[in-house]
């Protein structure tokens, strides 16, 4: 965060159809008191309370320029929460607003609260847009009440059933927009909020009672809450490990797309991510061209798993739908590395296991370990910043005697990330132990950078000092304008054209 301290936590901007929204939003944030062992665990770092909240219209004070006094209020905010829906993307107040916080440089700190509608719809469905202009295009992730169900006409257990799913709907956008005010994980606070509302039911009638009321609802009344949801995208990035779709595409889009990725979310988490055709077939493997290495490539497939609202692994597949290989998420910054019998996909399992080999050898002697070189990268270590998307990696083998980062086969120790405006990767840098710029022993290659338009990614391998690397080739773009074909052409030093 900056220095600066802000006379309020966040401006909230909303259309007046949506003031009911607004008005509830600001009374639960504000009354949202972080629990004490969240407070102790970030060395109290972070407030007990997120507030004052500052709403345009009740707040204002009489005299002055509305202009005036609305600029100085957000200038005067660390966050801006926008009450996005139909009515708020049609409001030229609200479109002002939001355009006058990104011009004062806080893009980072909007989150979109979104009541109605959709986000990003395009003209076919621009009835149901729900993001003012400033944002529209802009990867900016938020919270959702979608979902709602209207209790009115329900009764009985159908209406009880009812509104418990609203207030699990409602409970988790405000968690998610607390977590964005704090930059904190969300499961850190959705943890803290199942064991509040855990010890609430103890106390009001006997664990039993309780157990058997949950299963009696969940097994007469399933919601919408439990029901697999399958969307299509353009392609994704990857936020704390899971898939997050960029560009959704409607059905007619995916016909006439060379492929498109399928994600499956149950409860509120990503299950499964997989590049299909349009007659949703599974697709190889992509290459992404990142390296010389040819398996430096997504996987056609990756299934998650979770432990409540915690991801705990992630199995990549292979384009034969067999595992290759499982990353498991011991903790915050431990991931593990669990390779699958290469039998179960010979080729492409013989190449992955050939990718992660460490370079043992350069690290401690034979004596010491004999079957060095025949040892492999067992996990990472990762940082990330604020919104989820690893920042630094290094490779980490567990069984070392001694120091745990090591080298992999290409004399490398990890790499360093920054991301466009939509999260996808800008830059790739390698590292070594100490996290300095280092470089691939085989081809001097130290850092990649990335360079995306509508339908091309240009993609340019950078010497230590900056410059391009004097290979075979310096440069790749990809482009994937003709649909259904994907062109890779390679660039030599000199700027010609060394293949396609």
């Amino acid at each position: 965060m900056e220095s600066k301290n802000f006379r309020y936590y966040a401006f909230i901007s909303y259309a007046h159809e949506d003031e009911k929204w607004a008005d509830w939003l600001q009374k639960e944030v504000e009354n949202y008191k972080l629990p004490t062992t969240i407070h102790k665990d970030y060395a109290n770092a972070l407030p007990q309370k997120v507030q004052p909240l500052f709403r345009d219209i009740p707040d204002l004070a009489a005299g002055g320029r509305l202009d005036n006094v609305l600029k100085e209020e957000l200038e005067d905010s660390n966050y801006l929460i926008i009450v996005c829906s139909p009515s708020s993307a049609k409001s030229e107040w609200v479109n002002k607003e939001v355009q006058h916080f990104i011009d004062i440089g806080r893009e980072d700190r909007i989150i979109p609260f979104i009541v109605s509608g959709k986000p990003n719809c395009g003209e076919e469905d621009s009835a149901l847009e729900c993001y003012p202009p400033a944002i529209r295009g802009r990867h900016i992730l938020g919270a959702a009440v979608d979902g709602i169900a209207d209790t009115a006409k329900l009764s009985g257990k159908q209406k009880k059933a009812a509104r418990k799913q609203n207030r699990i709907i409602k409970d988790t956008a405000k968690l998610k927009v607390i977590a964005g005010l704090l930059s904190v994980k969300l499961d850190v606070l959705v943890r803290r909020h199942e064991q509040k509302i855990k010890q609430k039911r103890r106390s009001r009638a006997v664990a039993a009672i309780l157990c058997a009321a949950v299963i009696l609802s969940g097994a007469l009344f399933a919601v919408d809450y439990y029901v697999p949801k399958v969307k299509y995208y353009k392609d994704y990035i990857e936020i704390y490990g899971a898939a997050t779709g960029i560009e959704e595409i409607n059905a007619a889009e995916r016909g006439s797309q060379q492929y498109s990725y399928r994600i499956t979310e149950v409860k509120n988490h990503v299950i499964s991510v997989e590049r299909v055709d349009g007659s949703d077939q599974l697709l190889a493997d992509e290459l992404l061209g990142y390296t010389y290495d040819e398996i430096d490539m997504r996987p056609a497939k990756i299934a998650y798993e979770y432990a409540g609202s915690t991801l705990k692994s992630a199995l990549y597949y292979s384009s034969t739908d067999k595992p290759i290989v499982e990353y498991s998420y011991f903790d915050e910054s431990t991931i593990y590395l669990k390779r699958i019998s290469p039998e179960s996909d010979a080729e492409f399992g013989e190449k992955y296991q050939m990718k992660w080999s460490c370079d043992m050898v350069k690290d401690m002697s034979l004596s010491e370990y004999e079957d060095a070189v025949l040892s492999y990268v067992t996990g990472f270590e990762v940082q990330y910043d604020v919104k989820g998307r690893v920042v630094t990696r290094h490779y980490i083998n567990s069984n070392m005697a001694r120091d745990n980062i090591v080298n992999d086969i290409r004399h490398v120790a990890g790499e360093k990330y920054t991301y466009d405006a939509n999260g996808r990767i800008a830059s790739i840098s390698f590292i070594d132990k100490e996290g300095e710029s280092t470089f691939i022993f085989e081809n001097g290659i130290s850092s990649i950078e990335f360079d995306y338009s509508d339908d091309t990614t240009e993609i340019e391998y950078l010497d230590i000092m900056g410059g391009p690397v004097k290979n075979e080739y310096y440069k790749i773009k990809i482009d994937e304008s003709k649909k259904r074909e994907k062109t890779i052409t390679f660039y030599n030093y000199d700027g010609e054209t060394a293949g396609t």
